[in-house]
């Protein structure tokens, strides 16, 4: 049994793993300062429960593990996980959090049916994985897949990475609940309460309309990201993962999908059946995979 940890935007989620079964998962809030230390104490403690840690973490990370830059997670940058956590006595392996995702979609979820496909997920950011070939294609540094900062606007928001229009500044949690603002009138059983995405989504599935306007108009943005992906790629499907894809975001997507000519009909969409686990899954995997005969990522076959 493995430990999967995921490093995220606004949680860390802890899961002891055998195959694709998550057992006993925590999710402890990611204090700003303490994600470091919380993740240290998490293994410290539970060490005699498994054999070997995996850790997904947000952000580009070199293909040796290290941070350079997470936007959502500054702290993290340039931290490099198997040097400080050296001393726990334990095997450290560590992906990126998307990547961690297709490699459980890889092994278990709907990438198995695909060739070329992308993972998008959308959380506190946006991140994504690519697939080709059935293997992960990181690029020269490690980087590749970064779909949330592609910019799909040049005169939007400043985005934490310091380009302007970053598709993560339409998709991401916090602009989600901006927009909503401009949106949420009298008429919606919102309207003057505190909320959060998840309740826009409870009441956008009892048919309130501007909640349901809300996830109409990030589907846009979402499905221009994607047809830029597929004019690069030619993908054959695509896979949202993050706490923020529902089916509500998958039925507006893949109308607005069907609006864009390019798009071919044999596309297929598909939200995750792990839904939030399939980052403790895949960082499980990767460290399943990584053994001595096992140097890089580029290695990593699901041929």
């Amino acid at each position: 049994m493995n430990l999967g940890i995921d490093i995220g935007g606004t949680n860390i989620k802890f899961g002891f793993v055998e195959g694709k079964k998550v057992k006993k998962k925590k999710i402890i809030r990611a204090k700003k300062g303490e994600i470091l230390s919380t993740v240290k104490d998490f293994i410290l403690k539970n060490k005699d429960r498994f054999d070997k840690v995996g850790l997904a973490v947000a952000g580009f990370l070199k293909k040796n593990g290290e941070v350079v830059f997470s936007p959502n997670v500054r702290e993290l940058d340039g931290t490099n996980f198997k040097e400080e956590l050296g001393d726990v006595g334990k095997e450290i392996h560590v992906i990126n959090d998307v990547n961690a995702m297709a490699l459980c979609e890889l092994k278990y979820g709907y990438g198995k049916k695909f060739r070329n496909f992308v993972v998008i997920a959308i959380g506190t950011g946006v991140g994504g994985a690519i697939v080709l070939d059935r293997k992960l294609y990181l690029g020269s540094m490690g980087f590749a897949g970064e779909i949330g900062h592609a910019v799909v606007d040049i005169n939007g928001r400043t985005c934490k990475c310091g380009r302007k229009g970053c598709l993560e500044t339409f998709l991401g949690r916090k602009y989600i609940l901006e927009l909503s603002k401009n949106i949420i009138d009298r008429s919606s059983s919102l309207y003057g309460k505190d909320y959060d995405v998840v309740d826009i989504y409870r009441e956008a599935k009892k048919g309130d309309k501007c909640a349901l306007k809300v996830f109409d108009i990030v589907a846009r943005y979402l499905a221009v990201g994607i047809v830029n992906v597929l004019n690069i790629l030619d993908i054959d499907g695509v896979v949202l993962s993050g706490g923020i894809s529902n089916e509500i975001l998958l039925r507006c997507l893949r109308m607005h999908l069907k609006d864009e000519k390019i798009v071919p009909k044999n596309l297929e969409v598909r939200i995750s059946r792990f839904r939030n686990n399939a980052g403790i899954i895949g960082a499980s995997i990767y460290a399943d995979m990584r053994n001595k005969s096992l140097k890089s990522l580029d290695n990593l076959s699901f041929l």
